[in-house]
């Protein structure tokens, strides 16, 4: 039955290594097809079948991003169910799907020459070190939220970073700016907490949750006591964002009050493309590479897409902008004129 494989499918893909994030998206998407189409043999399920799961989330509202997510789980179900010969493969359900296309909005990036304004916008150190920690190591979220305080080396000027994605461990150059930011948060973190901070303990920490205000805006701000923490990871620094942006005049809700779910990676767009800038303005060959390196993406591709940039087209515009075209056809004309 079509329960059975699923429960099956879901066990292999736990065994096989696959993120606890992915696994939980297919079992939701696994069980909303179960809901969809009844528990009916798997080699039962038909193109209509899957037509009428699609369509349903179509008729909920559901994006195009989130309809891909749905075709994307229930394509790797079917996969498997040929290859554990449930199914044979002519006869997969979901073959030749094609995905659905959505418009593609212009996400935020935060001129660098607000950066400062935006770290001075944060309600409080702790979210000014969320801040920093974005626009200077261009951390994601989750990575913000694994720091420990033996991973920063100020005198090495390096930190240890866990790359989530990937699994893999990265030292990371601590830049000068970083550098003051982190020895400012040490200290105020050091003063308000009730003991001696360790090794152990997340550089970015939570903090007693009676000092914690809603204010009119729907944001939360710290009381003025402060009281961290220290065996405890801040679990939501892309609020922290929100109340930078917030402060510093940044649109973070549509006209209808809708998030545009900009956060840490808004950081990590608006300072990828400024150190792309940057480089690229003192002649770095390298500064894609060197922009991909730091945001920790395993294709050049991914990492133009998500700065905003067509290599080729910036390269051809810096060749060819206030330039002759066709210097050989000028040289010819030269040479004609003097000639005649």
């Amino acid at each position: 039955m079509l329960s059975d494989v699923i429960d099956e499918y879901l066990v292999a893909r736990r065994s096989a290594g696959y993120r606890p994030n992915t696994v939980r998206n297919d079992d939701f998407n696994l069980h909303q097809l179960l809901e969809v189409v009844g528990n009916i043999q798997v080699k039962n399920v038909t193109y209509r079948h899957i037509d009428s799961f699609m369509s349903e989330g179509a008729g909920r509202g559901l994006s195009a991003s989130t309809l891909n997510l749905r075709l994307a789980a229930v394509s790797g179900f079917f996969r498997f169910c040929v290859q554990r010969r449930y199914v044979a493969a002519a006869n997969d359900p979901t073959a030749n799907r094609r995905p659905y296309k959505s418009a593609k909005r212009t996400r935020m990036r935060v001129p660098v020459v607000d950066f400062a304004r935006l770290l001075d916008a944060a309600p409080d150190p702790r979210d000014r070190i969320v801040v920093a920690l974005g626009l200077y190591l261009l951390l994601r979220e989750s990575e913000i939220r694994l720091l420990r305080i033996r991973d920063v080396n100020l005198a090495a000027g390096s930190m240890d970073v866990l790359v989530v994605k990937s699994a893999k461990a990265d030292t990371m150059p601590i830049c000068t700016e970083l550098d003051t930011e982190l020895r400012r948060w040490m200290t105020y973190y050091a003063e308000h907490t009730p003991r001696s901070l360790r090794p152990n303990d997340a550089l970015v920490p939570a903090w007693e949750r009676s000092k914690i205000q809603r204010q009119p805006d729907g944001l939360y701000r710290v009381a003025p006591s402060v009281r961290f923490m220290p065996d405890r990871p801040y679990s939501t620094p892309h609020r922290s964002v929100q109340a930078a942006l917030v402060g510093a005049g940044f649109v973070t809700h549509d006209a209808d009050g809708k998030s545009l779910r900009e956060g840490v990676h808004t950081l990590r767009r608006s300072a990828a493309r400024a150190r792309f800038d940057a480089l690229s303005e003192m002649g770095v060959d390298r500064a894609l590479r060197h922009v991909q390196a730091m945001l920790h993406h395993s294709q050049i591709s991914t990492t133009e897409l998500y700065i905003g940039l067509d290599a080729d087209r910036t390269a051809r515009d810096t060749m060819l902008r206030g330039e002759v075209m066709f210097p050989a056809a000028v040289k010819a004309a030269a040479i004609r004129k003097v000639a005649g």
